[in-house]
């Protein structure tokens, strides 16, 4: 890639080669994620809420993707509105590396150590679904970073979920009660729209901030399909639940089963949202500003 105006250093896709090949655990989660973006663009029956489809279609764009995991939605969108240049960052490459169309790339970056993008480098920043990763404190310095790289009347957007359910059943109260414990500790907000809200209207580089609201339903009993339930969540925390239940892991699989049963027969459901604003212009900005981003080769 030449005259791609990065702050730091970024791994080659080789890294990623090598550590995608000796790590196979890695597939049932590429697949949870895929599931989850059909689930998803059923659910809102779009892929963002950005006032931003008209200069898609036109092309131009420059489109970053912060925790893009398997990559499934930027390749959507890439497929959709092909004559824009896209990029993802995460810091564990699910993404794909082979037989990428020539306007997407993809990058190992964590987000919490600052994009490694000059200012004013995007059209649109979108990030979403990354509600269990941040603390309040984070989700400030995170924010402030997506608004940084964002070019003047661009759009960030960011899309997430609260972490507590409603109409739990017993079993549901029970397993959840230990995960808001758990995530309790880590400093994690469970209610994510008066955080996101707050933190969004605050920040001194956006304005015109808005939100969208969907009830996500938890299980099929909404009627859409490729939904999740939260199992592979609670499987993979199973440990870090234990300590905040005194059952044994036996019982604690013995919940799942009925957890699994429960959440269609109480309609158990979460809430999800869109949050969107623009990047002012600062009055020291200037065109000269607008990096460089080519797609040719080293």
């Amino acid at each position: 890639m030449k005259n791609f105006c990065f702050r730091r250093s970024i791994p080659d896709d080789e890294s990623y080669q090598e550590y995608n090949h000796n790590n196979t655990f890695l597939v049932p989660e590429i697949e949870r994620q895929i599931s989850q973006n059909m689930y998803m663009s059923n659910l809102w029956k779009s892929n963002f809420s950005s006032p931003i489809e008209q200069k898609l279609k036109v092309g131009g764009y420059r489109i970053l993707d912060v925790g893009c995991g398997s990559g499934t939605w930027l390749l959507e969108l890439a497929r959709m509105y092909p004559n824009n240049e896209y990029y993802g960052v995460d810091v564990t490459p699910l993404f794909p590396t082979d037989n990428l169309p020539g306007n997407i790339r993809f990058f190992i970056v964590n987000v919490l150590y600052d994009l490694p993008f000059e200012t004013f480098t995007f059209d649109f920043v979108h990030q979403r679904l990354l509600v269990r990763d941040f603390n309040t404190k984070q989700w400030k310095n995170i924010i402030g970073e997506l608004a940084r790289v964002t070019r003047p009347y661009g759009f960030i957007e960011i899309m997430e979920m609260d972490l507590a359910p409603y109409c739990q059943g017993p079993t549901t109260k029970k397993l959840f009660e230990a995960f808001l414990s758990a995530m309790h500790t880590r400093g994690i907000s469970p209610i994510i729209k008066p955080l996101l809200q707050r933190m969004l209207k605050s920040n001194r580089s956006l304005f015109n901030v808005r939100t969208e609201a969907k009830i996500c339903p938890i299980g099929e009993w909404g009627g859409i399909k490729y939904l999740e339930i939260g199992l592979p969540i609670f499987k993979l925390m199973k440990r870090n639940n234990l300590e905040f239940m005194s059952i044994t892991p036996t019982e604690y699989d013995k919940l799942l089963r009925t957890y699994e049963r429960e959440v269609y027969e109480y309609e158990t459901f979460i809430k999800t949202y869109r949050f969107y604003a623009q990047r002012i212009q600062p009055s020291f900005y200037r065109q000269s500003y607008i990096s460089n981003i080519g797609f040719s080769k080293i």
